[in-house]
């Protein structure tokens, strides 16, 4: 038994996910900003924000598909903490054979966005928001990512002048 009751009025449980990879995608851009990135021309902000945009388009349809169910929730959370599991070895894998250094940035990224979409899912798919709003938050969250595509090295040398400044 499921206590599962549809409402028509609710946000669609897609562009609820996509809503819940917009959120968690403004946080990974901000957070990946002092990370030191592998390749700024594949590991940057708009790409952060592509990658959370998706895993939340495909949380939301994992979401639909078991939100009815009994112990949707829990099947839901626990699904995608092994996807996020399946990403960080697929990171491990990538890290080792073609980029040093991704783990350490992926890393971070990764947790945030899954446990966003992971938390915000089911939540923001009982809402009922109109469905203009998520479209604007993966909007502002891609115009976010696109405008702070080499920002990130800014950050890390002013903070690197603060240590240096700090220390003498």
């Amino acid at each position: 038994m499921t206590d599962y009751t549809y409402d028509p009025t609710a946000l669609n449980p897609v562009l609820a996910g996509m809503g819940a990879g917009a959120i968690g995608a403004i946080v990974a851009s901000l957070v990946s900003l002092p990370l030191a990135s592998p390749d700024e021309a594949i590991a940057n902000t708009l790409s952060v924000t592509v990658v959370s945009l998706l895993i939340g388009l495909a949380g939301g349809g994992l979401w639909r598909r078991l939100r009815a169910s009994s112990n949707g929730r829990r099947t839901f959370l626990w699904t995608q903490i092994g996807a996020m599991i399946i990403a960080l070895i697929a990171v491990a894998i990538v890290d080792r054979a073609f980029l040093g250094q991704l783990g350490p940035y992926a890393l971070p990224l990764a947790i945030i966005i899954f446990a966003s979409v992971a938390l915000l899912t089911p939540l923001l798919g009982a809402s009922h928001l109109p469905a203009w709003s998520m479209w604007l938050l993966a909007a502002v969250a891609l115009l976010l990512g696109a405008g702070l595509i080499g920002r990130g090295d800014e950050v890390e040398q002013a903070a690197r002048a603060l240590v240096m400044a700090a220390s003498r």
